[in-house]
């Protein structure tokens, strides 16, 4: 009861600790941001292959290893 009888005699005090808390969460989430998510470089490449109805054995046979050993003989590109 004491804290509450607190609380509204000194508003301004209270508006002042409100203030404060919400400048030092907004400074830790700015700095949290550097340190959770650090800056990622993604090397690598996507492809798509539209096969229609092939069976999924097929696909494999004849489009992605012959894909992948293509672009395993790249110079510089790592498996």
């Amino acid at each position: 009861m004491k804290f509450l009888k607190l609380i509204v005699q000194r508003k301004i005090l209270v508006a002042l600790m409100t203030v404060l808390i919400l400048a030092i969460g907004s400074y830790s989430i700015m700095d949290l941001d550097k340190e959770l998510m650090p800056p990622v470089t993604m090397d690598g490449a996507y492809v798509e292959v539209s096969a229609g109805e092939m069976a999924a054995a097929e696909v494999e046979r004849s489009i992605t290893i012959p894909l992948e050993q293509q672009i395993r003989g790249i110079d510089g590109v790592e498996s």
